[in-house]
Formats: C-alpha cells, structure tokens, sequence
C-alpha cells in the first residue's frame, strides 16, 4: 500500500511539475542582394563591393574599441583617446552597416503584435538598430519600419542617439557633406522564429545616410559581447539566456551560398545553400567531423589567437583574429598583410579596390589561412573565395579577399570570405569558438 502510494505521489510530481524543454531556432539566411556577389557572371570583380570598404571597417572597429574601453575592455593595439571618448560619452554611435557587402541576412519580428525586419546578423557588433516611422530614406526605400504606437510592449527611454556617417557609403568620418543619423532607444519584444527577448533594448533610428536606401535589409542584430554595445544594451542572444528561453547561451553559423559547390554540399530543406543562424546551440546535421575549439582572448569581439598562414607554412606568429559575419572579406594589419603579400608573385595593392591584386594565376593556387592556439589543424580560404575576380575584363590580374586595414586595433578581422567555407560555433558560456567543416 505504502508503495502504491509513493508511487502516486511521484507520478502526481511529474503531471503537477513542467518540464522546461530546451529550446532553440534555426533561423534560415539569404543572401542579401543578388547583386552584392563579388563577381559578374563573366568573372569579373564587382568594385561596388570593395571601394570604401577598407574605410568603413576602420570606422566600425575605431567605435567599437572605444566602446569596449568605455566598457573596461582593453583591446590590443587600442589607443585611447580622450577626445574620441569624449565625444562618445554625448551620445555618439556607431551603426555597422555596410552597403555593397555579400552578407546574410534573416528575419525578425519587433513588438506585439510582431513586425517584422530583414536583418544582418553581425558577430561584429552588438547593438540592434531598425528604421523608425519618421526615417524619410527608409520610408522612400520600401523598408519595414517600426511604430512603436502599433506595439503594446513598446517602450520609449530617455536615451537619445546620433552618428555621423559620410555620404561614400556609410562610412563614420567628420567630411563636409555627411549626413547625421539619428533616433531614440526603446525596448520591446524582440523575436526569431518561436524564441522572445522580453524587453529587448535596441535602437530606433529617424534617418540616415542615402546609401541605405538602396540595400535588401532593414536593420543590423549585433551578436558580439555586452561590451561593444553603444548603446549600453544587452545584445539579443544575451537576453534570451538571462531569461531562461535557450539552453546553452551559444549559436552556431552557416553561410554557404547555392554556388559554393565543391567545399560543401547542399542541405536538402534549406534556401541559400543551407544558410542558417542557429541560437542556443549549434546545428550538428550541419558538422561535418570533429570540431575545433579555441579559446575567446578578449571578450568584446569574437576575437581569438593563432598564427596566420601562406600555403601551410606559418608566416605570422602571435596573431589576433575576429571573427565577423558582418563584413565581406579577411583583414590583416598592414604589417602583416605586406608581409605576406611579398611572398606572392607578382602581388602589388590597389588604393581604388583597397586590396591586393595578384596575377590570376597566382591567386588561384595560393592558400591563406589560420592556426588558431591550441588547435593543430590549419583551416585555409578556398582558393576559389579568396579569388573575387579579375579587376577589369580581360586583365590577367585578381582581386584579393584579403587585404590590410587601418583600424586602432592589432587584429585581423576575418569576414565571410573565410566563413563561407566552415561551420562557426560561438560560445558565450565557455568563452570559446569553434570550426568544422561543413556537412
């Protein structure tokens, strides 16, 4: 009898008590424009892609390290600069978005009910911005924008925002001509597939540089460390963890495209070569083999340590490398990068493209890659993305995907050229990265 009874109470338990199940979402990338490729159908360079890109990525990581100085972050090679900071502290922020770029994006919904954005999702940045109802240059662009009278769990604060951004393309610089990006905080709803961020802080802007207007996407989601937010936010994929909706506070990334024949194979179900943005965990059915982990050095950027490499001899010790979804292609510091390049035949660096240009010939038979610490495995850009193609119909010479910045940063930042070719794991819990090859 004593036992039926036990028994009775532990069934009673388990229908009284709910069982959290973990969740995640699997939120399906497109490319953002079809006309963002690097390449023309005959192989030839798009210069859309690359002119003012090297400018805009010093911009983006020169806000960014102040950001994370702000934020009792120190990056390496970071100068602080009193008046730089100065000027932050007045409520001056950086928006990452870049015109032009081969980026993937997904969707989102913002407020109750849900509206929904086309977002790029930057492991560069942290802070979510969207275009609001008084922004003109989104409105006369077809781009969703938010109305915060249309949301129930809308809320406005007290924190006003601008940005300077330069007409060439969005680019943060102090030039005669530049339009000044606005707008104001709120928190809301912010949902991917089944999962809610409840209070979710994010920027709303009121205008911005005419360059927008032409671009496929209607904000930027930032999933990079607390410690870039501009904005002092909370990034997205943070919030679900601290409210308890995902298992493990980690998401992996897919960015195969339906051309990358050759380094991965399609996924049957998926668009876009099976691009994917998967929170609160990873994707196994998209790993392929054993995965790779590195530890996080700095926790701002997704940035890790290794050496860099040239046709699988290490050319670069000691190097930095941040790992970011949101820009087009790989960045050494200029040392690095000459140094490099002047173990390439024949490579020589355009101002105009911002890049190298090497003999095609030459281009397709180099390897770039990296040896993260900890890790004995060199992981290379496929030849085949490295190549952005030729710099002029008929030229025997090619684009480089991986060129020198200028940035305060001592880093290479490393961007889809590179991801395209592996699966990308990042780890907010253990303060880690991982690699695989892609099923």
């Amino acid at each position: 009898m004593r036992t039926t009874l036990a028994l009775l109470f532990l069934a009673s338990i388990a229908f009284s008590s709910p069982i959290k199940t973990p969740k995640t979402i699997s939120i399906p990338l497109r490319r953002r424009d079809a006309g963002a490729s690097y390449t023309t159908p005959d192989g030839v360079l798009r210069r859309s892609v690359l002119e003012g890109h090297r400018d805009r990525i010093h911009s983006k990581y020169k806000r960014s390290a102040e950001a994370a100085h702000a934020n009792g972050v120190a990056l390496p090679g970071y100068r602080y600069s009193p008046a730089a900071h100065k000027k932050r502290d007045t409520g001056s922020v950086p928006l990452a978005y870049e015109p032009d770029g081969m980026q993937f994006a997904g969707q989102i919904s913002i407020g109750t009910p849900g509206q929904s954005f086309l977002t790029l999702f930057d492991t560069g940045s942290s802070d979510l911005w969207v275009p609001g109802q008084s922004d003109q240059t989104a409105s006369n662009s077809n781009h969703a924008l938010y109305d915060p009278s249309a949301s129930s769990t809308a809320t406005q604060t007290s924190q006003p925002f601008s940005a300077t951004y330069g007409v060439n393309g969005g680019m943060e610089v102090d030039l005669s001509g530049d339009q000044q990006v606005s707008g104001t905080v709120y928190t809301d709803t912010v949902s991917a597939g089944s999962l809610d961020a409840f209070q979710q802080s994010f920027a709303v802007i009121n205008n911005e540089s005419g360059s927008f207007a032409g671009d496929a996407i209607d904000g930027v989601l930032g999933l990079g460390y607390p410690s870039l937010s501009n904005i002092g936010s909370t990034p997205f994929v943070n919030t679900l963890w601290n409210q308890g909706t995902i298992d493990q506070n980690v998401f992996g990334v897919t960015l195969a495209e339906a051309g990358d024949s050759g380094v991965t194979k399609r996924w049957a179900g998926d668009y876009s070569g099976g691009s994917e943005l998967f929170i609160g965990g990873f994707n196994k059915k998209k790993i392929s083999g054993d995965i790779t982990y590195t530890n996080v050095t700095k926790q701002a950027f997704w940035m890790v340590a290794g050496s860099g490499t040239l046709n699988g001899r290490v050319v670069a010790h000691n190097q930095n490398f941040i790992m970011d979804t949101g820009t087009t292609i790989a960045y050494a510091p200029p040392s690095i990068a000459n140094n490099l390049f002047s173990q390439v035949n024949g490579s020589t660096f355009s101002n105009t493209l911002g890049t190298y240009v090497v003999p095609c010939e030459t281009l397709q038979e180099t390897r770039i890659g990296f040896k993260f610490a900890g890790c004995d495995r060199i992981f290379e850009i496929p030849p085949s993305f490295l190549n952005l193609g030729r710099i002029s119909e008929g030229s025997p010479y090619c684009a480089s995907g991986v060129s020198s910045h200028t940035a305060n940063v001592n880093s290479w930042v490393v961007g889809d050229v590179f991801l395209r070719a592996f699966y990308s794991i990042y780890d907010f819990n253990e303060n880690r990265m991982g690699f695989a090859d892609l099923s």
